[in-house]
């Protein structure tokens, strides 16, 4: 049975966006039963990054466009699969340099801070093409990150002001927690607890943030394919996609749910796919896949059904060019973005209104190493491309892209102010 413990639902206030197809459709709900809160300075922007550059950014809303930059976040190395990204939670934003620093980044001022934490490296046994997690997530006013090969976990609690000092957040420190080794995935839910499950066992740990630290370990077992995994959490609760059989599964729930297109029985290759951002507790819970999203019931409800279909796309390559990234559940509606070189595929259904899969193209990226992604704070949702930086924002109906990003002699200005 699903466990009793449950929180109030997070307050996102209420606007009403326009589509460039010119169809409204409402992206953020209004809170019901709770108080509306005053936006602290710095917790009102959505936070992007710009790839090959390396800077993160700031979009201001009010003027759709970046309002504070900070470089700092590009690769030494020569590889081009690798680039920056950033986590936030309201006015928490940590910069995730191309090398896998956590970089602490005040939200109001956009000054990189100091004692920054480092990732674990990226090792998995399966070379098959499978949507690899993010190894950090930060929510709920915790960070966590989840080093695959050992399963081993390490999470901080922050303060609400602020970041401070992540140097503990590094593989050198004592982990929290261990779940086994084999391709392990992490995530963190609205409240701050920690999820996070090992592909070869079936070992899935859910770890409650308590105050300023954490409590014990609540341990599950799945029956787990072993060829890669994803988690993602609807309330306090974990879910996990098997993309060996296809199939998601819910705490609390004694079977699991098959997804839509899946192979079955571990027949063909493994379910390319990715599980919604965590979000408040819902019914279902989107997975994004090379075609479609689909919802699967989180309450037994049964089989998926189809929440987003792409459609065709009109440049014909390889499927295995294809990259999807994590749908965002905003209050009604749910979002699901799709990319494959200069192409981006999105759409958004609502609870009252389904739009059409619209095609965005993006000149100058043919060669996609990295996936485009939904960036969701406060209930605004911008589309951030990981590889290019470019960044759209769906709810103009005019010119999507807003980004502002410095020229090479205004970045190596900014460079110089914050060496």
């Amino acid at each position: 049975m699903p466990r009793t413990r449950r929180r109030g639902l997070a307050v996102v206030s209420g606007t009403l966006f326009t589509l460039a197809v010119g169809v409204s459709a409402v992206f953020a709900a209004r809170s019901t039963g709770e108080p509306v809160h005053e936006i602290a300075l710095g917790d009102g922007g959505v936070w992007v990054t710009s790839g090959e550059s390396g800077m993160w950014g700031r979009v201001d809303r009010g003027a759709n466009q970046l309002g504070t930059v900070v470089p700092g976040g590009a690769s030494q190395e020569t590889s081009s699969t690798r680039r920056a990204d950033v986590l936030q939670d309201g006015r928490l934003v940590v910069g995730v340099s191309a090398d896998g620093a956590l970089v602490p980044l005040d939200a109001a001022t956009g000054q990189a801070g100091e004692g920054r934490g480092q990732l674990p490296k990226a090792t998995y046994s399966s070379g098959d093409r499978l949507y690899r997690p993010p190894l950090v997530d930060l929510r709920g006013r915790t960070i966590a990150m989840v080093e695959p090969g050992t399963g081993r976990v390490w999470a901080q609690r922050l303060d609400a002001d602020g970041v401070g000092d992540l140097s503990a957040m590094t593989t050198s420190s004592p982990p929290l927690a261990t779940v086994d080794q084999g391709d392990a995935a992490v995530a963190v839910d609205v409240d701050g607890d920690v999820k996070v499950v090992s592909a070869t066992t079936g070992t899935v740990l859910d770890i409650p943030a308590e105050g300023d630290g954490f409590g014990e370990p609540e341990r599950s077992t799945l029956e787990l394919g072993g060829n890669g995994v994803d988690i993602t959490a609807v309330g306090d609760r974990w879910v996990v996609l098997d993309p060996t059989n296809g199939r998601v599964w819910v705490e609390g729930q004694d079977d699991p749910q098959n997804v839509d297109g899946a192979p079955s029985g571990g027949d063909g290759p493994p379910l390319y796919a990715a599980l919604q951002v965590p979000g408040v507790e819902a019914d279902s819970v989107a997975v994004t896949t090379d075609l479609k999203t689909v919802l699967v019931g989180t309450q037994g409800s049964g089989t998926s059904r189809r929440g987003i279909d792409f459609g065709k796309s009109t440049q014909a390559v390889s499927i295995r060019s294809h990259f999807v990234a994590r749908p965002v559940v905003n209050g009604p509606c749910l979002l699901g973005v799709r990319s494959q070189g200069t192409r981006v595929r999105y759409q958004v259904v609502c609870s009252d209104e389904t739009l059409p899969a619209t095609e965005v193209v993006l000149p100058g990226n043919l060669a996609r190493s990295t996936p485009v992604v939904l960036r969701l704070n406060r209930g605004q949702v911008l589309v951030n491309d990981l590889d290019t930086g470019r960044v759209l924002d769906l709810s103009l109906n005019r010119e999507l892209r807003i980004d502002t990003w410095p020229t090479a002699d205004q970045l190596t200005t900014l460079k110089s102010r914050s060496s």
